[in-house]
């Protein structure tokens, strides 16, 4: 398991940023995996921030690991083509499946963050890099 892994289990929901223009938009985001040596999230290919990330992959995950430290992760969305990835996060997040399924007709987009940077920060200070 990566450092960024055991971060986003410490966060349990951490948030999305993505921007539409230039009004930036955040959202709590929760689904994510590590396979095939990358730390995959999802989102649904229905939503708007499917949309913006299309139209502008620079996007930035933050969260809070407990009271004092926290991290911002900033990268390029870059999609995956590989519909196994969407199969295993519905099996993997029973909860998803009620909205993401045949009859309802949406599916899941899967992406990673290319050139990525991590930093870990205390009370505002970066205190260092994590590992990806």
């Amino acid at each position: 398991m990566t450092a960024l892994v055991e971060l986003l289990e410490a966060c349990g929901t951490f948030f999305l940023a993505t921007a539409s223009g230039a009004q930036p938009k955040l959202r709590p985001v929760g689904a994510y995996m590590e396979r095939d040596g990358k730390v995959l999230f999802s989102i649904g290919a229905h939503k708007e921030v499917y949309r913006q990330l299309v139209e502008n992959p620079n996007c930035e995950i933050a969260g809070m690991v407990d009271k004092a430290r926290w991290f911002r992760l900033t990268g390029r969305a870059v999609f995956e083509e590989d519909p196994a990835y969407a199969r295993e996060f519905l099996e993997m997040r029973p909860g998803l499946r009620k909205i993401y399924n045949e009859e309802s007709g949406l599916t899941l987009a899967i992406f990673h963050l290319e050139g990525a940077r991590a930093q870990l920060y205390t009370m505002g200070e970066v205190t260092g890099e994590i590992g990806l």
